[in-house]
């Protein structure tokens, strides 16, 4: 890239691709300098879901090629302010994997010491949090006393 400062936009496809046997993600990270310290803006970034192996209904569901992507830009550029920007809900715990920048795991301030740990923990919450409300909707509902042995 010619320009040694400025603002670059790229598609997601762009970012995974490849020019003259070298990825754009690499290019990109030479451009920026491992000291940037400027800002990471992942527009839609819904579209990073599945950064992580996770298992389906058919067995294990491999990583997004996007979502690795986007995880190798944050980690290659660990300065860098990173913006999560999507109207779009995760429809699964596992689709929030690629924003690591969130602190939710791997670091110091929270109990969780990788993402994995991280959806395990959410998935069994998320259990328990349905099992709760389901008998306080129960009891509202039916006024009778509802019990749920977890």
């Amino acid at each position: 890239m010619p320009f040694t400062q400025g603002i670059l936009f790229c598609t997601y496809s762009t970012l995974r691709s490849q020019k003259n046997g070298k990825s754009r993600l690499k290019q990109i990270v030479e451009w920026a300098g491992i000291d940037f310290e400027g800002a990471i803006a992942y527009d839609e970034c819904h579209s990073m879901g599945n950064a992580m192996a996770v298992e389906g209904k058919l067995g294990m569901v491999k990583a997004s090629q996007q979502g690795i992507v986007g995880l190798r830009l944050q980690n290659a550029l660990p300065q860098a302010r990173v913006i999560y920007v999507s109207a779009t809900g995760a429809t699964k715990v596992s689709n929030l994997s690629y924003a690591n920048r969130l602190g939710l795991w791997q670091t110091g301030d929270f109990p969780f010491t990788s993402r994995e740990d991280f959806v395990e923990f959410i998935l069994c919450l998320e259990t328990f949090v349905a099992l709760c409300l389901t008998a306080i909707l129960i009891n509202k509902i039916d006024n009778s006393i509802c019990t749920i042995t977890l």
